[in-house]
């Protein structure tokens, strides 16, 4: 269904060695606060076809996804990603806060590994 959002935060393991692979002459890894390593994978609902998105950061706590293997332009916004660290502000909830927005009505996959 268009719209739809599955994301999944991971901690790493022995068996997960952190090598991604994505749109071809794009980083497919999005890094934010440092350590969050992010990823997102879309799949076109009207032809099936599968991609990984190109990670563009804009600063140490946000990013957008492109998806130029449907739109052909790496730099056109599609999944804009925002992470804001309360991990010292207990009243906040001592922990990060993720936030992600769809700019297109393509599902898609996002994974969160914490490093």
């Amino acid at each position: 269904m268009p719209g739809d959002v599955t994301t999944t935060v991971v901690q790493p393991t022995v068996n997960q060695p952190g090598i991604l692979v994505g749109a071809t002459g794009s980083d497919p890894v999005l890094v934010l606060l440092g350590r969050f390593h992010i990823t997102l994978s879309a799949t076109d609902p009207r032809s099936g076809r599968e991609t990984f998105g190109a990670a563009v950061p804009l600063g140490p706590g946000a990013g957008y996804f492109s998806l130029p293997d449907f739109t052909g332009d790496a730099s056109f916004p599609e999944i804009m990603i925002k992470m804001v660290s309360a991990i010292d502000v207990p009243s906040m909830g001592g922990t990060f806060w993720f936030f992600h927005d769809p700019l297109t009505d393509i599902p898609y996959n996002l994974t969160v590994i914490d490093s």
